[in-house]
């Protein structure tokens, strides 16, 4: 594997994630969840948007509609057009789950949105998070259970197989996709030293790609889970992947600056920037969400 870093995209976010590229447009999407800003980042003009949310945007996808995103704010399931600043509610997540918000999140081969949430509060018992579907019409069903910190929902090339991690438990789970929902998990990849999964894509040889958070690494796991290689970032908190640019063999890695010592900040001061590596590897274009 050859990945070069080509760029830097010099916005610093305290939590930079969930990159999404739309080639629609010919731009990459991102969220700085806790300052409730989204970005857009165009190729051609090399130009970045900033676009306030009402709500922390833990994660989106992209719709039919060019100007509209399904969004996971904090409290749910939304429907957000980012230049006009319209917001439509469609369905909160938040019931008896309090001390909670939604995180990661991805549209999947089907064009459902799957997020989940994550256990953000200290005095609330872990566990306390779920995985959700959006399933249209003001509808979402619960897929999975008891989840701290929901992470790295990703899918194989033919949408048969769907990746998750809980990151506290520092392991990836791989599920079976069925009509119904999920199968029970398996690990994937467990015991990588000093992992803590974070967000994660999928290539096109069906390999998984998975940001490590307080690593400084994106880990390229084959589809049986061996580890192929280690992309070294240089910022300690990288949080998530994705593939992009004409032909999709343009990584994009966003990362974070919260919680980062001064004398850390002062080390890697790129912390909270998107780097942005040309690959030998094709990722696979971003499904759109059909379901709304």
């Amino acid at each position: 594997m050859v990945a070069r870093l080509v760029s830097i995209i010099s916005v610093r976010c305290e939590l930079g994630e969930c990159p999404v590229w739309d080639e629609r447009g010919g731009c990459l999407w991102w969220t700085d969840i806790q300052s409730r800003v989204l970005y857009r980042w165009n190729q051609i003009a090399d130009r970045v948007d900033s676009f306030r949310a009402p709500e922390r945007i833990g994660s989106f996808g992209l719709t039919e509609e060019p100007d509209g995103l399904i969004c996971a704010f904090e409290s749910g399931f939304w429907r957000f057009e980012p230049e006009s600043g319209t917001c439509d509610r469609l369905g909160l997540t938040g019931r008896g789950r309090e001390g909670c918000r939604m995180n990661d999140g991805r549209v999947d081969r089907s064009g459902y949105f799957w997020a989940g949430s994550m256990v953000e509060v200290d005095s609330a018992p872990s566990g306390r998070g779920a995985l959700y579907r959006y399933d249209g019409n003001g509808r979402f069903s619960i897929h999975l259970d008891e989840i701290t910190i929901a992470n790295g929902i990703c899918w194989s090339p033919d949408g048969g197989l769907m990746y998750f991690t809980d990151s506290p438990t520092g392991r990836i789970q791989r599920y079976e996709m069925s009509a119904s929902g999920l199968s029970d998990g398996i690990d994937f990849a467990a015991g990588l030293q000093g992992a803590h999964p974070d967000g994660a894509v999928v290539d096109a040889e069906g390999c998984v790609w998975s940001a490590q958070w307080g690593r400084a690494a994106v880990l390229r796991l084959s589809p049986g889970g061996e580890l192929e290689a280690v992309l070294g970032v240089p910022c300690p908190q990288p949080t998530c992947v994705a593939f992009g640019g004409p032909d999709h063999r343009t990584l994009f890695v966003t990362t974070a600056r919260t919680g980062l010592s001064q004398s850390q900040l002062a080390e890697y001061p790129d912390s909270g920037a998107v780097f942005v590596y040309e690959t030998d590897i094709q990722g696979i274009a971003e499904p759109i969400c059909t379901v709304l």
